[in-house]
């Protein structure tokens, strides 16, 4: 998805990549393999067994999970996972409701491992509200003691860039808050 001005007047709707989900698929697939390796010969190393056998179950298992969701989410592809719209932000992997700009606190962008995803606060009390999905949930407060103190989001396995997506949001909240400074002013 190329982006040239971003109209905050309309809806964007982000879909998964094919191309992409299944490159991070195989990459879970040969992490299995590897971990397979590791419990099927772990004398090939020539360290500790027990050691290499546990690195191998992780791996099997961490990776085996991460395949079962790209399946699941190559199986979803046609329904967008992102939607910013005049009316909030959504993010299926967060929550099915859609955050209202106005609860949007701010956004930032924190990189890990290279990685990099787009934190998004929001009001606390506009956050125990929210139908949290089961991983979002799970790792907020992990996340959160990382560094990354927000609701998690990124581009990965998405048909748009970081940056892309950082442009498209950040767009929409200096819209709303503008909006929002306006309306606060005219109640003054």
């Amino acid at each position: 998805m190329a982006l040239g001005s971003i109209d905050t007047t309309k809806s964007y709707e982000i879909f998964g990549s094919p191309l992409r989900l299944l490159g991070l698929l195989a990459a879970a697939i040969c992490f299995v393999a590897l971990g397979a390796f590791f419990v099927l010969s772990p004398e090939a190393f020539g360290r500790s067994k027990i050691l290499i056998l546990g690195i191998g179950w992780l791996c099997i298992i961490f990776f085996g999970f991460c395949a079962v969701m790209g399946v699941l989410q190559l199986l979803k592809l046609k329904a967008p996972v992102i939607t910013v719209s005049p009316e909030g932000f959504r993010d299926v992997r967060i929550a099915n409701d859609t955050i209202p700009w106005a609860s949007i606190q701010g956004v930032s962008t924190y990189t890990t491992n290279g990685q990099k995803m787009l934190i998004v606060s929001v009001a606390p009390d506009v956050e125990k509200q929210l139908n949290l999905a089961r991983m979002a949930r799970i790792s907020r407060g992990m996340n959160a003691k990382l560094g990354a103190d927000g609701l998690c989001s990124t581009a990965a396995g998405m048909d748009i860039s970081y940056p892309e997506f950082l442009k498209m949001v950040e767009a929409f909240v200096r819209a709303n808050q503008s909006v929002s400074q306006h309306n606060d002013t005219l109640e003054r």
